[in-house]
C-alpha cells in the first residue's frame, strides 16, 4: 500500500456533522436492519427491501467521508444485502467502524 493510501484511513466528518451522521445511521439500523454478520474485516448487513433508498443514501454518504471502506450492495426482491469491508491497514479500527452499523440495531 502506498503512503498516500495509508493516510486516507480516516473519516473526514468531524464534530456535529459526524454526530448527525451517526444518529442518522442508528435510525436506519433500528428501522430496517434485519441481521448482521461479521467475518473478520467484512460486515454483512441485511435490510428490509423498503429501505432501499435509505441504504443507497447511506452508502453514497459513507463513501464520500470514508473512502477507504468498500461497499457492495446486492438488491434482491426480499431483502437488501450490504457488504462493508475494512482494509487491512485499518484493522485496528475495524471494531469501532463496524460498531456504528450494528450497535443500535434492533435485538
Amino acid at each position: 500500500m502506498a503512503a498516500d493510501e495509508q493516510q486516507s484511513i480516516a473519516c473526514t466528518l468531524l464534530g456535529e456533522a459526524r454526530q448527525d451522521r451517526l444518529a442518522w445511521i442508528a435510525t436506519l439500523m433500528r428501522d430496517a436492519l434485519w441481521s448482521s454478520e461479521r467475518d473478520d474485516l467484512t460486515l454483512l448487513l441485511r435490510f428490509a427491501p423498503e429501505a432501499i433508498q435509505r441504504v443507497r443514501d447511506m452508502v453514497h454518504k459513507e463513501q464520500a467521508c470514508c473512502g477507504f471502506l468498500t461497499f457492495e450492495m446486492d438488491e434482491r426482491p426480499l431483502d437488501i444485502c450490504l457488504t462493508i469491508k475494512v482494509p487491512e491497514a485499518a484493522r485496528a479500527a475495524a471494531d469501532e467502524l463496524f460498531e456504528q452499523f450494528t450497535a443500535l440495531a434492533r435485538p
